[in-house]
């Protein structure tokens, strides 16, 4: 039997900053991180909760936290629904400054033009060059597809390329739903 050796959580995103190892996993009510010295000590660390979502509109099934460090800022990903599944869309944190356990405050909820009612989860950012992209799960009745959304800090269009095959899909339009920018990676294109 495997037994993971630093935690048992679902969906494991890890980063080392500052001479510290920094781990979060799907809990369902909040992201929490685990903080150590090095990787086999994030086992016996003590969970921190970093965020937790007070929109109940978004405050349960909240799964996949990714965070990352953009210019003085750590980002946090986490897909949120209401309890139901098919309301799962993917939201962003940022931290107050360049702590990775924050605090942290509400964002915004991401979606690539076009699809902001579509199921998305599993969101991750990808870094090329000076270019952001965020890879990201959704889904439209049956049928789930991988998408990369393009971003340059700063603009306000953006474009939506399906991933899964077939024959590319852009739009175009601001993709920020609540309180204006969403942070790198908000669906922005280039």
């Amino acid at each position: 039997t495997f037994r993971n050796a630093i935690n048992m959580g679902p969906d494991p995103f890890m980063t080392h900053y500052d001479g510290s190892y920094y781990l979060a996993t799907t809990q369902g009510d909040a992201v929490r991180m685990w903080k150590a010295p090095t990787v086999g000590q994030l086992l016996t660390a003590e969970p921190i909760t970093v965020w937790q979502d007070p929109d109940p509109t978004h405050d349960e099934q909240v799964w996949a936290p990714s965070f990352h460090l953009v210019g003085d800022h750590w980002y946090l990903y986490y897909t949120a629904s209401d309890g139901i599944d098919d309301h799962h869309r993917i939201y962003v944190a940022e931290s107050e400054g360049t702590d990775p356990l924050g605090p942290y405050h509400y964002k915004g909820r991401l979606a690539a033009p076009g699809a902001a009612e579509l199921w998305a989860i599993d969101q991750e950012l990808l870094r090329q060059g000076s270019d952001l992209y965020l890879l990201w799960s959704g889904k439209s009745g049956a049928v789930q597809r991988r998408a990369v959304t393009g971003s340059r800090a700063g603009s306000s269009s953006g474009r939506a390329t399906r991933a899964s095959g077939g024959s590319p899909s852009r739009a175009n339009g601001s993709t920020a739903a609540r309180g204006g920018a969403a942070g790198p990676a908000s669906g922005r294109g280039r």
